[in-house]
């Protein structure tokens, strides 16, 4: 009899540590349910006030509902002190269809997808004579649309964004200028004056043409020459579609002219001379830069058409 009141004793024991246990679990499960939410709520309030970074500004555009001050409808960039920077996110924002907006407190935010760069765009603007790093640049920055002429967004944006302009403002900093004279070579670089309709006796004539012309508009944009191209022969040789004879002074304007972007300089290769085989065995243009009182000229770069 003792025996079984123990065993009834134990399995009453195990029933309620069993009971409890469910009980427990079904506490933290409410609990859970109840909790859960508050953390989310907290943690989407701390990231929506946390400052966005350097990388993000590139491609977040933010809109306030009342009280703006930029654009249609009340639209503004992130803020930023660079002019050509807010210019380019808002264009950047506005030329990408598959936006994402986000609905705050009254604000409203639009982070736009990068845009795709069209590599045979990229390459007009290297035909137009800017670097291809640059073309990408300011492609992905102001999109593909109104590509790709003189007076394009991505043209602007260069200039805008380039160093090299600055002196434009500077007449006496202008004057002051130096040529630096490259024999055999062909200098790249935007033509802000074609050869075709400037016609000098002599590469010297050339230079200084380029180093007395008054800054040119392009875009918005003044840019001085500080590179120049000249053709000595009856004719001169150039992948370019074209006709390039004797006299001819293309008058242009390249960024980091200190260190000069050449498409061509001294002998031909055997590997271009077979892809162009009308070439003559070096090159018969003449070029320099106009570079500012002081400045060392470095090793000449390959421009991206060099290899054309």
């Amino acid at each position: 009899m003792g025996s079984s009141t123990a065993i009834v004793y134990r399995l009453v024991g195990c029933g309620a540590i069993v009971a409890l246990l469910i009980l427990l679990s079904v506490v933290a499960t409410v609990l859970e349910s109840i909790v859960r939410p508050l953390v989310w709520k907290f943690a989407s309030e701390g990231s929506r006030n946390k400052p966005t970074s350097q990388k993000q500004v590139r491609w977040k555009t933010s809109t306030r509902r009342i009280g703006a001050t930029y654009g249609e409808g009340g639209g503004s960039p992130v803020a930023t002190d660079e002019p050509s920077v807010r210019s380019a996110i808002l264009a950047a924002s506005q030329q990408t269809s598959s936006n994402h907006d986000h609905d705050h407190d009254g604000f409203k935010q639009t982070i736009a997808e990068p845009v795709v760069v069209d590599e045979r765009l990229a390459q007009g603007l290297v035909q137009a004579g800017f670097s291809y790093e640059r073309a990408k640049e300011a492609l992905s920055h102001v999109g593909n649309e109104n590509c790709c002429g003189p007076e394009g967004p991505q043209a602007r944006y260069i200039f805008e964004s380039s160093p090299d302009v600055a002196i434009a403002s500077n007449p006496a900093a202008l004057a002051a200028r130096k040529v630096h004279f490259m024999p055999h070579a062909d200098v790249d670089g935007f033509a802000i004056v074609w050869g075709s309709g400037n016609i000098k006796d002599s590469v010297e004539e050339c230079a200084e043409a380029c180093r007395n012309l008054p800054p040119t508009p392009f875009a918005g944009v003044k840019l001085p020459c500080n590179a120049f191209s000249y053709c000595p022969n009856d004719k001169c040789f150039t992948p370019a579609a074209g006709e390039y004879t004797k006299g001819q002074c293309w008058l242009k304007w390249q960024e980091g002219p200190h260190a000069p972007q050449l498409n061509m300089q001294g002998d031909y290769t055997a590997e271009y001379l077979r892809r162009h085989p009308n070439a003559p065995r070096s090159v018969d243009w003449h070029a320099g830069v106009v570079v500012p009182e002081g400045t060392t000229v470095e090793e000449p770069r390959k421009s991206a058409r060099a290899d054309w």
